[in-house]
């Protein structure tokens, strides 16, 4: 196992005017037996980083590091390091076992010590009575399998992987999102895993690096970049339905679209004070919607007149898309139990603690939704117990007197909770945002 290290890391096709700038000084610290997700939309350079580091591809400018060595000019075979691919990559002629020996019969002289290896491996997986078939014979999901196998037979510094689920079917997919967290669990390896797909970002990494167009957008733990988003642009892409977000200008106290106004509390005031434009933003789970029509003729600078203009029952929840009287349209998620119907008037609430702000110009956060003390108990236990199993083996200086507050929290409306850890010790900082946003 071992740190790796980006340092400004810069990729740069082609010269001149037809230059294409793909990564564009990407800093990312990734600690001794992390599992660190990259997520972006395609053509971000989420993968492209990862051939850098894999050593596929060369930085234009910057400095890789595994560990305390500078792996910049060693090839491909000369780092110790482990890829999987989207497409397995399997030797068609070669049965399962020779697919998981083949890479140390070339490259080390382990002889005696290959079949222990890969006999080992394939328990590990549950893929044993499987070494003597050919990957024709196998399903998608066994084929996975054996790609991880003769990647951990190598017993890496660090494992790569390139959206190593995405050709498998949804019921699949889910399953291996589990199998791959437990076994990063049990090997404690340094892990970057590639995808577009935000629910496997959200559920599979210890933290998330969010790219955009080559630019580090964030990296933090997967709910801090839910409920403290660096930028827009991060709002905007983690969270499924996506943040509704509404133009406005700051009048003093109050955000206002045309006839649509949103006073603020004195606080939240003095944070957006310095932008002239903004973006308010809100998640669909914390709109509070009011079919009972009690609340309509209800006085209050957060309560506001709409039409539900159509409902998407997805079962636990209904996707509501509303259209705010003189204002937005917006969406919003309600119990699935409840019942609401298109073409009906209902009063929704936007609830101050809830909304967040970004400057319309820069697209950077300038006030986030706030948590209460009692969401963050759950978190803190869970995260305290994972980093105590971290700094048993990676020797982490650790301070409970030094106990950072966390950020973030599982509530029960999100169906993107991950499972993983959700906050550090003060000593590990929790996010590194970009200061250039998109």
């Amino acid at each position: 196992m071992a740190r790796l290290e980006l340092d400004s890391v810069t990729k740069r096709f082609g010269e001149g005017d037809n230059a294409v700038l793909a990564v564009n000084g990407v800093d990312i610290n990734i600690r001794d037996g992390e599992f660190l997700v990259l997520v972006g939309p395609s053509g971000c350079g989420k993968s492209t980083t990862l051939r850098m580091i894999a050593g596929l591809e060369s930085a234009t400018a910057g400095e890789i590091r595994l560990g305390d060595e500078r792996i910049n000019e060693q090839r491909p075979a000369e780092r110790n390091i482990a890829m999987v691919f989207q497409s397995y990559a399997l030797y068609p002629h070669m049965t399962v076992r020779g697919n998981m020996r083949f890479g140390l019969e070339e490259s080390t002289d382990l002889a005696d010590e290959i079949a222990e290896r890969v006999t080992e491996t394939a328990e590990l997986l549950d893929i044993d009575e499987l070494l003597d078939r050919k990957p024709e014979a196998l399903s998608g999901g066994q084929q996975q399998r054996v790609a991880l196998g003769r990647a951990i037979v190598r017993e890496p510094e660090a494992f790569l992987m390139d959206e190593p689920l995405s050709n498998l079917d949804a019921k699949l997919r889910s399953q291996m999102r589990t199998e791959l967290q437990q076994l990063q669990d049990d090997l404690d390896t340094t892990t970057v895993y590639v995808t577009h797909d935000q629910t496997e970002a959200m559920t599979m990494g210890d933290r998330i690096a969010i790219l955009n167009d080559g630019i580090l957008q964030q990296v933090a733990t997967p709910l801090e970049a839910y409920h403290r988003p660096a930028n827009q642009f991060v709002a905007g892409f983690i969270g499924e339905p996506p943040m509704n977000f509404v133009n406005c200008a700051v009048e003093g106290d109050t955000l206002t679209d045309g006839l649509f106004r949103y006073r603020l509390a004195d606080e939240t005031a003095t944070a957006v004070a310095s932008s002239t434009m903004v973006t308010l933003g809100i998640r669909p789970e914390d709109i509070v919607v009011d079919a009972s029509g009690d609340a309509l003729s209800a006085a209050g600078d957060h309560v506001f007149p709409a039409t539900i203009n159509v409902v998407e029952p997805v079962g636990n929840e209904s996707v509501v898309y509303l259209s705010v009287t003189d204002g937005p349209d917006l969406v919003a998620t309600v119990s699935g139990f409840g019942r609401v119907e298109s073409g009906i008037d209902v009063a929704i609430r936007l609830p101050e603690n809830a909304i967040h702000v970004f400057d319309a110009e820069s697209g950077d956060a300038v006030h986030n939704r706030s948590l209460d003390e009692s969401e963050l108990v759950e978190t803190r236990v869970w995260a305290l117990t994972r980093v105590l199993e971290r700094s048993e083996t990676a020797d982490i200086p650790l301070s409970i007197s030094g106990w950072q507050e966390p950020v973030s929290t599982i509530s029960p409306h999100d169906s993107l909770s991950p499972c993983r850890s959700h906050a550090r010790p003060a000593d590990l900082p929790i996010t590194e945002a970009a200061t250039t946003s998109k």
